[in-house]
């Protein structure tokens, strides 16, 4: 009696499941650790942005513009990442090894970190899911100690004025979050000190 080219491929497929089954698995690994990889094997391929989130429109009525949180998000080496809720303007500053601090007024460094999203500036515009992001390309973070702080720089609405807050810092791949409010307008907080 013949087996017919069905029962050859199930029984192909009986003898190696484990093959395929290992295969799969790989492959998953790969894709859900693509960003500890992809860097290593293709250098420029960290400095793509990094998908967010879009928030959802606001619902009230406020005296200012509205606008959508940014969809991408600078990244690399070293990446800092500030986000809160409500329209107050909290600013991330971040103070590079040679003592260079990034922030609104001074948006880049000689190091090449960047502040590539500023939300909430000065009160004219709003982001219902607010973010602010400093970032150094890949191969381009230098070592030594860095410093994050987070300044209350404005209170948008009378309403709401303490603001709490999630700072998030991934630095060689390694990330950390870290949580905080604040109360006051030119309060500021110490969030990190790290050694590159």
């Amino acid at each position: 009696m013949m087996k017919s080219q069905r029962e050859d491929f199930a029984c192909f497929f009986c003898d190696y499941w484990w093959l395929f089954l290992t295969i799969l698995a790989i492959l998953l690994s790969l894709v859900f650790t693509r960003n500890l990889w992809l860097p290593l094997v293709f250098p420029g391929a960290a400095s793509l942005p990094v998908p967010i989130s879009p928030p959802s429109l606001p619902s009230s009525d406020l005296p200012f513009s509205t606008v959508l949180a940014p969809t991408q998000l600078g990244t690399g080496d070293v990446q800092v990442t500030l986000r809160w809720s409500g329209p107050n303007d909290l600013d991330l500053h971040v103070i590079d090894p040679g003592g260079e601090e990034i922030y609104f007024q001074q948006p880049t460094s000689s190091s090449h970190g960047q502040l590539d999203v500023d939300a909430n500036r000065g009160c004219n515009s709003r982001m219902d899911n607010p973010v602010e992001n400093i970032f150094w390309p890949v191969g381009q973070a230098p070592t030594g100690k860095f410093q994050v702080e987070i300044t209350y720089y404005a209170n948008c609405d009378p309403a709401t004025v303490s603001t709490p807050f999630t700072v998030e810092v991934l630095i060689d791949g390694k990330q950390q979050t870290f949580q905080g409010q604040v109360e006051s307008i030119d309060q500021t907080v110490q969030i990190y000190s790290y050694t590159r």
